[in-house]
């Protein structure tokens, strides 16, 4: 504005509540403070008129703000504040213009709102003696402030409100006598509002003013008119009458109560509407400027879109200003912006918005409007909303037009239309449109306020016929031909008033202020996106952001831009001035922007302008700012540089004069001061010696005859202290010995009587665990379930007794332990008598010491009689549930069973033992092959023996993995549960494993020592040279050229061919899976899958796909399977996750070459052999195998932890290491998924099945315990970051959640089948049963009644052919989606075949083809080259 001179203004736009008054706030305050710092630095003088202009948001706030639904301090006007300024950018003055005061929220608010501001602020914040001399009473008993309910707002003191709002009056100017004229007008409203009236009895089609209710303090009529200043009489007859004038005779019409209502209404919003313009006009005479002004800055702060559950006419005049404003945003931004780049000849590309001016000429354009319409009905005496929205249907909802697209009727409702505003649609209601349109005038309530006796009151309605305008004129039903009553089209007023501040904004540079309303609940730090993208994409804002990043709001003119940057450019314009070629303001322009290196895309230039993207005339003012800032800082630099250098010499002849003389003088002290120290140490030094050796004399003396005295003291202190001491010795040596060897018998005696039980203990824990292992679960249950068939009928009739009996037993255990305990402990004590006098008799004189051994005994024999109850205790539960376990095991005849399959595991075991024997004796072969290679290292025919004793290795490894897969067909089953139960043969197995490993490792080095000396003495290696073979031809792709290049190599056989490239693939991988993990990808996806795709199924010269031939799919995942057999490759979760991607994959490239969709079925019971599915299959079931081993051990200790959560942190750090795995293999997200419902079923059907069946585990805590655990699990899978990858896999935790509800809940509830439902859905009634029959009460719980138990058995839901418990090996779900993953064939053909891969497997083919070429492609080398590698 400073620089171009032009005014400015700056629109705040947004829905209701999004912040705009607000804003507008916070840009007064800046204006201002920037007004103040102006003015105080050029030191002028002020009448504070920036304060002022502050505090008028305030006052305007209290009298023309009120509570919303949608806002608590919605603004129900509009206003364009004009900030007037002179030359120097100070403030001299402002003013304000409001726009259309929402008058019908005097009489009536919708529910939740307010009325405004500054009537409850009186209420509230008045003094006791403002509360007397206005007559106020509290909110709730003025009509007008309490229909709504809503009295408050939230965070909101009315109280200090009303004090901001009275010192704003006082700043902007307004007198203490206007203030009390302005709250007495106030009072006056809120009153008229009490005023009610009553069926006159005289006649029914009149009305009279009802009586004052007790309730209030002061009668309601008589206080308007005290306030206003009138006749009581003559206001009541004009609010229950209505003059008619009919030519020169005029009388009185009585009014009904409704119609007498609505001229109190009429009333009481013409004087609230009075004061409010009033008030403006107040403020604008104290803030206007006293003294001339150049240019000025305009803020409007107008009504946002309001979209309610019942809009009416106000809602369609805002969203109509709203419209308008629109318009104008999209023809400054939109229409201008781009005919401006048009008119400059920029290059500029079309930008396409959404243009509302369809929907204004719907609302404005003449002849035909909503508008036009609602005028021509507010003329019409009889028309009613019906007739005028059967005007707006017929007008607007015609087919095939324009406006049709912007009004709708709605489906229902006669009174209703939509409108399609720029926001959004909203649907208005008729009713009431032409009353609030007419705004009809009462005359004689003007002519009683003009007769008024306050001055205030009677200025107010000063001169009103003529200020106001009339546009047309109406009958009153009934009327005659005069009419009686004039109103004023509020419509077309407010239209008239709102083009003229179009045109006042036009005459302005606009600026636009963008609020976004963040949520519809009033929220803080609440972001509804929803939302938030609807307003800006309704608005414009995307398509302005898209204009302002791709066009130039910065333009200037060449002749403003060159002489103020030319600076820039000084050397350029000089040279070329001097060059004789003048230069033109726009030549200048492009030569400054070329020597600052400007970017052409940051710029262009037009017939008249220069054009520059956002922020490069920031840059350039930068530039500018720093030039002048440094040539400055270096004119200052020399001069005061002169002047300090000036100041400087002089300074220093002073210094040197002035400390000559100092240090004359002070060297002349020092002197002086030398001599008096020397002559006074001499002096000290002789008295101090004479003084010390006195002193040290009669001390020597004195410490010669106490030491003497001291020493003799000692010496015979000492002697008689080594007598007692040795005394002493002596008999605590005799009496430890007894004590020691008494403890000693009888604590071994425990030991051993413990050790005992223990023994027992571990050795039936492991037969009971070895019985369960041997026989299936499923067999158990129907087993136990015939029996439980055969004992139903029994149980209840010795119910009763065996609770009788259980109560007897309980008795006689607690007696029997009473008196065992009185037993031992009179042992212990005649024990004690005897030891005690025995000691008594050898020790009689230290009776001291004899005491404290007595105190010590007692404590041991009780620690040793309470060890010895607890150990007698649990050794009794012990044996009472083994019998337990024994009769029902003897019930169910099953531990013939189980002794003849642990005989066969035995059987088994010692099989096992045989082949490890012979394990073994192939290893000491090996090793004595092993000495004679290296023997044969120092003889002369090294080469020859060497490589015999290769061969002989190979076939003994091919002779031992012949008799090893025999073995493993043969018995693969029981191998793996004897494994299972004796771990020491897993162990020893592994052991064996490892040992091989090492040797062949040994014999790696016998090589390369033998390569060494062949080198030495200079003959020939024999070994490959590892170079690329001739065999290999660049005859095509190098996939292509790599697979004939095999094929060649081993001799044209393309089975072996194939085998040996596939042989190779896989060696590379696990060579690199460690060392070097990123060669294994390729482009994110696995290498093996890639490789044999482009080498065996993709066919790059014809252009085809091929399926993978039986032979070699069979291969690959056989091949992948026999790795997974090893230890060492089956236990890591990372080869596991690579090798199950990758055969996904895999799967995934061959069903969709053969275009099959159907599922992948994972039940390893109907595995179709031979097939690369089926090793996909068994590659996941060994993933889930190994996960599932290490989950179990974690699962006890879940359900038996008693406090914290130690377990379930473990059970999250597995999955989350097994998540991690399979998402850095890049598995597809639909198989991870499948893989984690199943882990998680696991854990339910495991969890469920031991608590199901332990008693320990079945108690109220242990429920609440579970839930606290399950809950934590649930939260992992919920975490965002796994979201995605998990899926809704928590679910399967089902089962598990409902038996802790169970456990925690009210057993007798379960009765009710509807708890059961909503508690316990899935579990079944014999479940329930179960659970119930084994239920622990606590302490605090009473015992679980046996009818309850009768009822579950009795009910018609009970069956006992349901499982008891679940199947742990089930599958949630056996079939896996075939399409896993989304990766086409034409991102596997783009991606280039890596050559590092070409180049390893040429290389490792001719290290293999001199030493294994034979055997390369056999099942026997196969396990031997890539058998797992030991690393140091």
């Amino acid at each position: 504005m400073l620089i171009d001179g032009s005014n400015q203004s700056i629109l705040v736009s947004g829905e209701s509540g999004a912040g705009k008054t607000e804003t507008t706030k916070h840009l007064l305050q800046y204006f201002a403070a920037m007004g103040e710092k102006s003015e105080s630095s050029q030191c002028n003088s002020s009448d504070n008129i920036e304060r002022k202009v502050i505090q008028t948001t305030p006052l305007l706030e209290a009298f023309g703000n009120a509570k919303t639904i949608r806002n608590d301090n919605s603004s129900r006007f509009g206003k364009f504040i004009e900030i007037q300024m002179d030359p120097n950018g100070i403030i001299v003055g402002a003013k304000i213009r409001t726009y259309l005061l929402e008058k019908s929220r005097i009489v009536r608010q919708a529910s939740n709102e307010r009325n405004y501001h500054i009537f409850y602020q009186l209420c509230k914040g008045a003094t006791d003696e403002e509360k007397r001399k206005y007559k106020l009473d509290t909110v709730e008993n003025y009509f007008f402030t309490s229909q709504s309910g809503c009295m408050t707002v939230d965070e909101t003191s009315d109280e200090e409100q009303f004090l901001h709002t009275k010192t704003a009056m006082n700043t902007v100017g307004i007198t203490a006598e206007e203030e009390n004229d302005v709250f007495s007008t106030i009072s006056a409203i809120m009153s008229l509002g009490n005023v009610s009236f009553e069926v006159d009895p005289s006649n029914t089609e009149a009305s009279r003013v009802a009586p004052q209710p007790s309730s209030q303090k002061w009668d309601a009529i008589d206080q308007v008119t005290q306030m206003l200043g009138c006749e009581k009489s003559v206001l009541e007859k004009y609010l229950i009458n209505k003059r008619i004038t009919a030519g020169s005779e005029s009388y009185d019409v009585p009014l009904t109560t409704d119609k007498a209502s609505n001229t109190r209404d009429a009333l009481s919003m013409l004087l609230y509407s009075r004061l409010f313009d009033w008030l403006v006009q107040r403020i604008n005479l104290s803030i206007e400027a006293k003294k001339p002004f150049k240019s000025y800055i305009g803020v409007l702060d107008i009504y946002g879109f309001e979209v309610f559950e019942n809009n009416s006419f106000e809602q369609l005049c805002i969203n109509y200003a709203n419209e308008k404003l629109q318009q104008h945003f999209n023809q400054h931004i939109f229409k201008l912006e781009q005919i401006e780049y048009e008119k400059e000849k920029i290059d500029w590309s079309y930008i396409q918005f959404a243009d509302n001016q369809d929907c204004l000429d719907l609302l404005e354009k003449k002849p035909i409007c909503i508008f036009t319409l609602l005028d021509e009905q507010s003329i019409f005496p009889k028309a009613t909303s019906q007739t005028l929205s059967e005007k707006f249907y017929s007008t607007f909802n015609k087919p095939n037009t324009i406006s049709s697209k912007y009004f709708e009727k709605p489906r229902w409702g006669n009174t209703l239309f939509t409108v399609s505003h720029y926001a959004g649609k909203v649907t208005y209601d008729t009713d009431s449109f032409i009353d609030k349109n007419k705004d009809f005038i009462v005359p004689e309530h003007i002519s009683i306020m003009e007769s008024s006796k306050n001055s205030f009151i009677k200025n107010l309605f000063a001169n009103f016929w003529k200020k106001t305008t009339v546009s047309t004129s109406g009958k009153g039903p009934g009327a005659g031909g005069n009419k009686s009553s004039q109103f004023i089209s509020v419509g077309s007023q407010f239209r008239e008033s709102l083009n003229q501040l179009m045109d006042n904004i036009k005459t302005t540079s606009p600026h636009y202020i963008r609020c976004i309303k963040p949520n519809t609940q009033k929220k803080p730090l609440v972001f509804d996106k929803l939302l938030v993208l609807g307003q800006l994409r309704s608005g414009g804002i995307l398509e302005c952001i898209r204009i302002t990043k791709a066009g130039y709001p910065t333009r200037k003119t060449y002749e403003s831009f060159a002489p103020r940057y030319k600076l820039l450019a000084a050397k350029s314009i000089i040279d070329s001035s001097k060059s004789g070629k003048p230069l033109n303001p726009k030549a200048m322009c492009e030569l400054i922007l070329s020597h600052l290196k400007v970017n052409n895309a940051e710029y262009q230039l037009g017939t008249t302008k220069l054009f520059l993207r956002a922020g490069q005339l920031a840059k350039l003012e930068k530039v500018r700012t720093d030039l002048m800032n440094s040539s400055a800082v270096n004119i200052q630099k020399v001069w005061r540089g002169r002047k300090q250098k000036r100041e400087f010499k002089v300074m220093q002849q002073c210094a040197l004069v002035l400390q000559t003389v100092i240090r004359i003088t002070l060297s002349k002290l020092n002197a002086k001061n030398l001599r008096r120290n020397a002559a006074a140490t001499k002096i000290q030094k002789s008295l101090r010696m004479f003084v010390l050796q006195k002193r040290h004399n009669e001390t020597k003396n004195a410490a010669l005859v106490l030491q003497t005295a001291i020493r003799a003291h000692n010496a015979r202190r000492n002697i008689s202290d080594m007598q007692i001491e040795k005394s002493v010795l002596n008999l605590q040596r005799f009496i430890r010995a007894h004590k020691d060897q008494k403890f000693f018998v009888q604590q071994r005696r425990w030991i051993v009587l413990i050790q005992t039980r223990w023994r027992g203990k571990m050795a039936k824990k492991q037969l009971t665990e070895l019985r369960i292992e041997a026989r299936s679960l499923n067999k158990i249950l129907s087993q136990k379930t015939q029996l439980e068939k055969k004992i139903e009928e029994l149980e209840w009739k010795l119910a009763s007794e065996i609770l009788v009996k259980t109560r007897l037993e309980r008795s006689m255990e607690r007696k029997e332990r009473d008196i065992q305990q009185g037993k031992k402990y009179l042992e212990e004590r005649n024990k004690f008598e005897e030891e005690k006098e025995k000691l008594e008799e050898e020790n009689a004189q230290k009776e001291v010491e004899i005491n404290k051994l007595k105190n010590q005994l007692e404590e041991k024999s009780k620690q040793i009689s309470q060890l010895t109850r607890q150990h007698e205790e649990q050794r009794r539960e012990e044996m009472k549930r083994a019998k337990e376990r024994e009769k029902a095991l003897a019930k169910n005849s099953e531990l013939e069973e189980l002794k003849k399959s642990f005989a066969s595991l035995l059987e088994r075991e010692a099989e096992t033992k045989t082949y490890l024997k012979k394990m073994e004796e192939e290893k000491k072969k090996i090793e004595e092959e092993k000495k004679q290679l290296s023997a044969a290292i120092e003889e002369e025919a090294l080469l020859k023996r060497r490589k015999e004793a290769e061969e002989r290795v190979k076939q003994r490894i091919a002779k031992m993995e012949e008799e090893r897969r025999a073995k493993r067909v043969e018995s693969s089953s029981n191998l793996i549960t004897a494994n299972s139960t004796n771990p020491k043969v897993a162990v020893e197995m592994e052991k064996l494993q490892n040992e091989n490993r090492a040797m062949k490792r040994e014999l790696e080095d016998l090589k390369e020592k033998w390569r060494e000396e062949c080198r030495k003495q200079g003959r020939p290696v024999n070994l490959p040279i590892l170079h690329k073979s001739p065999s290999f031809r660049e005859d095509g792709p190098p996939e292509i050229a790599l697979k004939n290049g095999i094929i060649r190599e081993v001799g044209g056989d393309d089975e072996k061919g194939s085998r040996t490239l596939i042989e190779l693939i896989i060696n590379r991988i696990l060579t690199n899976f460690k060392d070097e993990p990123f060669s294994i990808f390729c482009n994110n996806i696995p290498i093996f899958p890639f490789a044999i795709y482009r080498c065996f199924m993709n066919d790059p010269i014809n252009h085809s796909l091929s399926q993978l031939s039986p032979s070699i799919s069979l291969f690959a995942g056989d091949s992948i399977v026999k790795i997974l057999a090893f230890a060492s490759y089956r236990d890591d979760i990372g080869m596991l996750s690579y090798w199950l991607s990758s055969l996904s994959l895999l799967v995934y490239l061959e069903k969709k070459i053969s275009k099959q969709e159907d599922p992948i079925n994972m039940d390893t019971k109907i595995i179709i052999s031979d097939s690369l599915e089926s090793s996909f299959v068994r590659v996941y079931h060994t993933f889930m195998e190994h996960i599932q081993t290490s989950l179990k051990p974690l699962i006890h200790g879940f359900l038996e932890e008693v406090k914290g959560d130690v377990f379930v942190k473990k059970i999250l750090a597995l999955l989350t290491k097994v998540l991690n795995s399979l998402i850095q293999n890049h598995t597809p997200n639909c198989l991870v998924q499948f893989v984690f419902h199943q882990l998680y079923y696991f854990i339910n059907a495991m969890a469920f099945n031991e608590v199901v069946l332990r008693r320990d585990l079945c108690s109220m805590n242990k429920g609440y315990d579970i839930k606290m655990k399950i809950s934590e699990l649930r939260q992992w899978v919920k975490k965002p970051e796994n979201k995605d990858w998990l899926g809704n896999c928590d679910k399967e935790l089902e089962h598990l959640s409902q038996v802790a509800s169970v456990l925690s809940l009210n057993k007798t509830m379960i009765v009710n089948k509807e708890i059961r439902d909503q508690v316990c859905s899935l579990l079944s009634m014999l479940q329930l049963k179960q659970i119930i029959s084994i239920y622990q009460t606590d302490d605090f719980e009473e015992q679980v009644p046996l009818s309850l138990l009768k009822t579950l058995v009795e009910s018609k839901e009970y069956r006992l052919e349901d499982p008891l418990c679940l199947d742990i090996l089930a599958h949630f779900s056996t079939l896996l989606p075939s399409q896993m993953h989304t990766i086409s064939f034409d991102d596997l053909n783009s991606i280039e075949f890596p050559k590092p891969l070409s180049s390893s497997l040429q290389t490792t083919l001719a290290h293999h083809s001199s030493l294994f070429i034979d055997s390369l492609s056999s099942a026997d080398h196969f396990a031997l080259l890539f058998k797992p590698k030991l690393k140091s």
